[in-house]
């Protein structure tokens, strides 16, 4: 250990020391004693990446709550068991381990994810949640989107006298799709470990947990790419301007899907960074300039904009960073895309499985032998880390978003 950095030294040697007085981790091995906290350190940094705010607030209150009231903390941790499987088989070690380093994980993460379950917050800066209704599968069958079901008359009828009532039929509408199974992760090496790269190891793991929540924005953006009605208007390379955007309304508010007839309101515009000061300019000046005239006075031209206040604006760095499918390129697809919708439909479901609903897990696995004097361990692997997160979107009511071709 005399080159490795002195990060580590230290650390090793006083769980050494605080072993001897731990009944919960005498006999344990002092280098994977120290690897498990590597772990717990990087596994923090991924959930602060995740989560964000939220979750070092619950860090904040776990520390509060464990000095003035254990037992209120203590039961807190068992009730919120279910949400701290990140260290499996390790469970006993990492309390210990919070015990004498006064780390309050197990309790942020448990309380985060019981928040999230409650009340959901987009992790990675997006609104498109908005425009979400969530779904808990507990298989990976191809799901049906509950785009609901179409009836052959869509109002009642008058009953003739003398009769009990009239017949009306349905048939289903949605499309399927399937969870997909995303995953990422890497190692942290002896080799690492010995060139002082843990504060890298710790910020890879940061950025980590800010591509998990990247990624399910761009899952809910793919939905509406894919789903999505993609209208191209003539003057489509002005951008979400004042007539574009009253073009786009009145699209909404008359459409034909299936051979039927639905009508919807814009109540949200979400547009790449390029157009934000353009859609902000059309959303939120009361009147329109007039231009010109130069023969003489125009009179009798109103100039009330007749978008204004109709929707809320959101700017979506995921509409500019998000891939594009060849197939969507195809049919004329950019990042410069943007899209009307009407939230009230929820018109796009987002689906997870059982055990992913309140955001995606870190799996850490410790090799059995750990001898930082020896390369590490058999496996060379100090630490290997994984996140894992199974989730899928589609559109399921067609007729509440738009997507409208941007610039070329």
């Amino acid at each position: 250990m005399s080159h490795q950095n002195t990060d580590v030294v230290s650390l090793r040697y006083g769980l050494r020391e605080a072993a001897k007085s731990s009944p919960l981790l005498r006999g344990e091995s002092t280098d994977r004693l120290t690897a498990l906290t590597l772990a717990m350190r990087g596994t923090k940094r991924f959930y602060e990446g995740f989560y964000g705010a939220r979750f070092k607030e619950q860090l904040r209150k776990g520390a509060e709550l464990r000095l003035s009231n254990p037992k209120a903390y203590d039961a807190a941790l068992e009730r919120n068991a279910e949400h701290t499987r990140d260290f499996p088989g390790l469970q006993r070690q990492v309390r210990a381990l919070e015990t004498l380093t006064s780390s309050d994980l197990t309790y942020a993460i448990g309380a985060t994810r019981e928040l999230e379950r409650l009340d959901p917050l987009p992790s990675f800066n997006t609104d498109l949640f908005l425009l979400v209704r969530r779904k808990t599968r507990t298989d990976l069958s191809p799901i049906t989107a509950g785009g609901g079901v179409n009836l052959a008359h869509r109002f009642l009828n008058i009953r003739a006298e003398g009769t009990t009532h009239t017949r009306n039929s349905w048939v289903g509408r949605g499309t399927t799709y399937s969870l997909l199974n995303l995953e990422d992760g890497f190692d942290l090496t002896w080799e690492a470990v010995l060139n002082n790269k843990l504060g890298e190891y710790e910020d890879a793991l940061f950025e980590l947990g800010q591509n998990g929540a990247r990624t399910r924005a761009w899952l809910i953006l793919d939905a509406i790419r894919r789903g999505g009605t993609f209208l191209d208007l003539p003057d489509a390379n002005l951008g979400p301007n004042i007539s574009n955007l009253e073009a786009a309304d009145a699209y909404l508010g008359e459409q034909q899907i299936d051979g039927r007839v639905f009508s919807a309101n814009m109540t949200d515009v979400f547009v790449p960074g390029t157009y934000r000061a353009v859609a902000r300019r059309a959303l939120t000046a009361p009147t329109v300039q007039i231009v010109g005239g130069a023969s003489g006075a125009v009179t009798q031209v109103p100039n009330d904009n007749p978008i204004y206040q109709k929707g809320d604006l959101h700017s979506e760095a995921i509409i500019t960073e998000a891939p594009i499918d060849a197939a969507d390129v195809a049919r004329g697809m950019s990042n410069r895309d943007w899209i009307v919708a009407d939230r009230s439909l929820q018109p796009v479901e987002f689906a997870t499985l059982a055990g992913f609903e309140t955001g995606p897990r870190l799996l850490t696995k410790i090799p059995d032998i750990v001898e930082f004097d020896n390369m590490g361990s058999f496996g060379e692997h100090i630490i290997s880390t994984k996140v894992s997160d199974v989730a899928a979107a589609q559109v399921r009511a067609k007729e509440g978003v738009v997507i409208v071709r941007g610039q070329r």
